[in-house]
């Protein structure tokens, strides 16, 4: 199952089934696509944090107490050549939940397109 698609584990929620077969089955046309030089193709996450100030008792913002807290994330689509070159990221719209069948497939091209240019094909 891919970690990016969240699951409470304190109330007992399983992700749905049909969007981890169908996140599979797009992410193994992505690294057919590109060939026996692909080793890896995955999703990834990047937390964005910043640190805010902590509000005390009396309900005020106290400036001496700071917390990190997460702003956003961006999902990302990993594609990896080996150890000695240089991996091959792509920012996705949205998260991974949202996306459709067509953008896949221009992430796919997409993917392609770069890897060429990096002579990795």
């Amino acid at each position: 199952m891919s970690k990016y698609i969240k699951s409470n584990k304190r109330q007992g929620e399983l992700p749905n089934n049909i969007l981890v077969y169908f996140h599979r089955h797009n992410m193994n046309k992505i690294k057919k696509a590109l060939g026996n030089n692909c080793s890896y193709v995955g999703h990834s996450r990047i937390t964005n944090k910043e640190l805010v100030p902590k509000i005390n008792k009396s309900g005020k913002k106290d400036s001496k107490m700071l917390l990190l807290k997460e702003t956003e994330n961006n999902h990302t689509l990993v594609a990896k050549f080996g150890s000695n070159k240089r991996d091959i990221t792509a920012v996705l719209n949205g998260n991974p939940n949202d996306i459709k069948a067509e953008y896949y497939e221009q992430l796919k091209n997409d993917l392609y397109n770069a890897a060429r240019k990096r002579e990795l094909l």
